[in-house]
């Protein structure tokens, strides 16, 4: 899929790191500033370094606790990794990009103590979907577990704090309105009103339709929406959901069969 870095995840090295160190994984751009072996050397690198449309983005990884210890494998408190690294990738770099498992509240802490972090890409199981949340000076995204949405983030960017695109955001929810609106008139018109799955469906659409004409009301209120000035740097962000009826790649399942079967025969070990 032609990923430009994979932050390393529990899951990921919960088969240990002779798993990790196989050649089709050390293929992948795995990063992880805090995840060291036991003579003290990184395992991963801790960033990447990667061009985009003229700007040097810095890609940091830092993983989460495992929940079992992992034979071989240390994981090193992320503040200390980001008080060391994070002074050296800022001053080379136009935008600095965080990829983490660290759960979400532990993130929002980061954004506040290290502000030259811009964009954070998180994945806290129980938080699920998060469309671009600002919180102070920093960007936090990520989608819902099992690749059950693909997330999209646009940037602008031009140095200056940020603001979100109101324009790109008023068409997405116009887009959503339209969305609802055709799977109420497909529920009314295939399912029956006494049909106790029928009344629940209803009342979550009815639902998120309010909520999308509320926040369509605002938007188009504010005299701020899809202001921008050459100072400000802008964003847009918006969620897919993925159809469940995608044929299942035989390949693939095959890849992730022996992946399972190696990770039942290590944990036997």
């Amino acid at each position: 899929m032609a990923y430009d870095a994979i932050a390393v995840g529990p899951l990921d090295i919960a088969a240990g790191l002779e798993f990790m160190q196989q050649p089709e994984s050390q293929k992948l751009p795995w990063i992880s500033a805090n995840i060291y072996s036991q003579d003290g050397t990184r395992i991963f690198l801790p960033y990447l370094s990667i061009e985009k449309a003229g700007l040097k983005i810095a890609l940091i990884g830092l993983t989460d606790s495992v929940r079992k210890e992992v034979q071989g494998i240390i994981i090193n408190n992320w503040e200390n990794e980001l008080t060391e690294i994070l002074p050296l990738i800022s001053s080379s770099h136009d935008i600095v990009v965080l990829l983490s498992t660290l759960p979400h509240n532990v993130l929002t802490t980061i954004a506040d103590q290290f502000p030259d972090i811009r964009i954070i890409f998180g994945a806290d199981r129980k938080k699920g979907n998060i469309n671009g949340l600002l919180h102070n000076k920093t960007i936090l995204a990520q989608t819902a577990s099992q690749g059950k949405y693909l997330g999209l983030l646009s940037v602008g960017w031009r140095s200056g704090p940020w603001a979100e695109d109101g324009t790109k955001k008023l068409i997405n929810l116009k887009k959503q309105q339209l969305s609802i609106n055709r799977q109420l008139k497909q529920l009314k018109n295939r399912s029956s009103p006494v049909n106790s799955d029928y009344q629940r469906k209803m009342e979550f659409l009815e639902r998120k339709k309010k909520e999308l004409s509320d926040q369509v009301s605002r938007l188009e209120e504010s005299s701020e929406a899809g202001f921008k000035t050459d100072q400000t740097s802008y964003f847009s962000s918006t969620l897919i959901p993925l159809k469940p009826s995608i044929p299942e790649d035989p390949e693939i399942r095959d890849i992730i069969y022996s992946a399972k079967n190696s990770i039942r025969q290590k944990s036997k070990k």
